[in-house]
């Protein structure tokens, strides 16, 4: 008996990972900043990569918010290079 609630245990602890591992996958990124009047609009990314792209893109921002976007990249993406 000890073995089957063991085992259970076990199993239980692998499903409760998995669920927890397949919500992190539906994670998204998004940012919107307004500066003087000129603003990026909504950009929304499906990984942390793509959105640390995004605040580099100058066309996809409109060359808007560059400070604000430097600021954002320097605290949310660790150790990449603007």
């Amino acid at each position: 008996m000890k073995e089957f609630m063991k085992a259970l245990m076990i199993l239980g602890t692998l499903w409760m990972l998995a669920a927890c591992s397949a919500e992190s996958k539906d994670e998204s990124f998004s940012y919107q900043f307004s500066y003087n009047g000129c603003d990026t609009g909504k950009q929304t990314f499906n990984s942390l990569n793509a959105y640390c792209d995004g605040l580099r893109d100058e066309a996809r921002n409109k060359s808007c918010a560059y400070s604000l976007r430097y600021d954002t990249f320097t605290a949310k993406c660790p150790g990449r290079i603007w």
